[in-house]
């Protein structure tokens, strides 16, 4: 059962036990017994599992939580060098590298969920450190074992390893091929044994796929004004320009990225809670968005980056997205479900929630 069916869902109608503890309160009319059965949670342990070697000598004390995040910056940073590596192996020279990497990081979500317990991060390191190092220096399989621990996050992640298996498929690099499949099917291994012991069968996850409409959720993850990709991050309109001429001029590389990103965002757009629930813009889709972005390397290296009007949109873009993005993460708490440009319409005369 899940522990809502049984429980009332918000806190602050739960009881106290003698020690202050809180006790959840049954939901009315509710008498299933669930005395003794085991509790597991919504989301997939391997967040825990990745962090607990951190975390674990510290348990018990205040240090816990502070140091959670912490581990989250390091991984976002972690990710931000991966980038970087990309950048360069798609030919971007330094400046360009800088500027595009502080656009990434800094004009989209990714700046936000760096300072939570999300695994949004974590999934982002791990899709942009396996491509780099399977595109780049041919390291495949730690870029292998990157998919598959972002695989015990988040089952679906496993999406990401599908272009690469096929860019090494369509090279007949066997050796390529097996090094970036084994972690993986040992990661769904484990996942299948991790549902069989806490859910009584490897086919029974504590969260089954539950399709919504595709319609509805590619245009909420585009142009929704709380979740949309382009009201948190215009700069993405720029990025999506420039894609055309990465794919024209690096299809080898170009095409293995995009179908990643591609994919992923179909799985998301086709989750019946394609929001994300109660987070910051398109939560689901954050960890490729970096894949995106990479786009903008094609807008700057195509003809139409010598129009001056491109740059100064591109410019204007650039800008918005750092700010709202910017909102977001040091307004961290408000930022919830909301969108810089609805916060601000409170404070203006008249001005009321938004849409």
């Amino acid at each position: 059962m899940v522990w809502r069916e049984v429980f009332e869902d918000m806190h602050y109608q739960w009881d106290r036990d003698t020690r202050g503890h809180p006790t959840p309160r049954r939901r009315a009319g509710v008498t299933a017994d669930v005395s003794g059965r085991p509790e597991y949670s919504w989301h997939p342990a391997g967040l825990a599992l990745l962090l607990a070697p951190v975390l674990a000598p510290f348990r018990g004390t205040a240090a816990v939580e502070p140091l959670a995040l912490v581990a989250t910056l390091a991984v976002s940073l972690l990710a931000l060098g991966a980038f970087r590596g990309l950048l360069r192996h798609l030919g971007a020279d330094p400046i360009e590298t800088n500027v595009l990497s502080a656009l990434t990081f800094l004009g989209t979500p990714l700046w936000f969920y760096a300072r939570s317990l999300f695994a949004e991060p974590y999934l982002a390191a791990s899709v942009v450190g396996a491509y780099w190092l399977a595109l780049g220096p041919g390291m495949h399989l730690p870029a292998g074992i990157l998919i598959g621990i972002g695989m015990l996050m988040k089952p679906p992640f496993g999406l990401v390893l599908i272009p690469l298996a096929a860019w090494a498929l369509w090279r007949r690099d066997w050796r390529a091929l097996a090094a970036l499949s084994v972690p993986p099917m040992a990661a769904t291994g484990v996942i299948l044994w991790q549902d069989y012991v806490m859910f009584g069968s490897p086919w029974r996850s504590p969260q089954p796929f539950q399709a919504g409409s595709l319609v509805e959720g590619l245009g909420g993850l585009w142009l929704s004004v709380r979740h949309g990709v382009l009201a948190t991050s215009p700069i993405a309109a720029a990025a999506l320009a420039g894609w055309p001429y990465l794919l024209k001029q690096r299809p080898g590389d170009a095409v293995p990225l995009a179908a990643a990103f591609g994919l992923y965002f179909l799985l998301m757009a086709l989750w019946y809670a394609w929001t994300g629930g109660h987070a910051y813009g398109p939560r689901l889709i954050v960890p490729v968005l970096p894949l995106l972005l990479l786009g903008l390397l094609g807008l700057v290296r195509s003809p139409l980056w010598r129009c001056g009007s491109a740059r100064a949109v591109t410019a204007c873009l650039a800008v918005l997205s750092v700010a709202f993005n910017g909102w977001a993460a040091l307004d961290y708490p408000e930022a919830f479900g909301n969108h810089a440009v609805l916060e601000l319409l409170k404070v203006l005369p008249g001005g009321g929630p938004g849409p």
